[in-house]
């Protein structure tokens, strides 16, 4: 699994960004609003079983996003809240072929405005999944 996987599958749960509004990378002084860029996080830690990756059934994969939302601070606010509980609350996902085992958000932070006055927040998860 890969951040473009999970760029892919945040798509489906999601939907209400445009369909060009997902970003793999860093998002360079846009005036766009509504916008989500995806960036591999560092994981909390790595288990493997005795006998190497081979015999390891599971693995994790941490996200960092920075969502770039609207120039109104209360409906910036109304959206990540919205995304937060649509992550909290996905059953069973399934991302490219692997079943998550568990999703966790280890932080949501309101950044504050970018250069162009819009709204951001750093949403950080890591995702527990099958190999």
């Amino acid at each position: 699994m890969n951040i473009a996987n999970i760029r892919d599958w945040f798509k489906t749960i999601v939907p209400s960004f445009l369909t060009d509004g997902y970003y793999l990378g860093r998002l360079q002084n846009t005036t766009r609003e509504n916008l989500i860029s995806f960036r591999r996080g560092a994981t909390t830690s790595q288990q493997k079983a005795i006998g190497g990756m081979a015999n390891t059934s599971y693995s994790r994969i941490a996200c960092n996003c920075i969502v770039h939302l609207f120039k109104d601070a209360k409906a910036s606010e109304v959206k990540i809240e919205a995304i937060r509980e649509t992550l909290l609350n996905v059953a069973h996902p399934i991302i490219n072929g692997h079943e998550v085992v568990s999703l966790t958000i280890r932080n949501l932070v309101d950044i504050g405005v970018d250069a162009n006055g819009i709204q951001e927040y750093a949403l950080d998860f890591e995702i527990m999944y099958k190999r």
